[in-house]
């Protein structure tokens, strides 16, 4: 016995219509935790991880760090200090430091910066403090229009 099966336009529509149909029955079903104490399924962990980087790399090609600026100015470090002990130390702690509870319940948790900041270049780093990260508790830079700021 032969099947003889033809991919036409109005099955590959229909497919599609049916998995659509499929995905918001199960959003509609209650049934898919959405619990931030569970954490994630491995593989959405690492694809949401994955997805991020690439992002980050993607949407910070175009930044360019203003001409003249010296990132290791002692000025701009010491500003840079007092913006991270306020703004960034009470979810990513700092050297020496332990991260709260609550930080290290979050879901994704914050990850310790003193590991993860050679993983960057200055571009992303800018891109990730200036427009935050959607769904992950870090919040894009609250002055938009501020980007000196968000260099130091």
């Amino acid at each position: 016995m032969r099947i003889n099966f033809v991919l036409t336009w109005k099955k590959m529509l229909a497919a599609l219509l049916g998995a659509t149909v499929l995905v918001f029955l199960v959003g509609w079903s209650g049934l898919v935790s959405i619990s931030a104490a569970s954490g994630h399924f491995a593989p959405v962990r690492w694809f949401l991880g994955w997805t991020m980087e690439n992002a980050v790399r993607r949407q910070s090609m175009l930044e360019d760090r203003p001409a003249g600026l010296d990132l290791s100015d002692p000025a701009l470090v010491l500003r840079a200090a007092g913006h991270y002990a306020t703004g960034c130390a009470p979810c990513h702690a700092a050297p020496g430091i332990a991260q709260s509870p609550v930080a290290q319940a979050m879901t994704p948790a914050p990850p310790r910066l003193e590991d993860r900041i050679g993983d960057w270049d200055d571009r992303a780093l800018f891109w990730i403090v200036r427009h935050g990260i959607k769904y992950s508790g870090m919040p894009a830079w609250p002055a938009q229009h501020r980007d000196d700021e968000v260099w130091s």
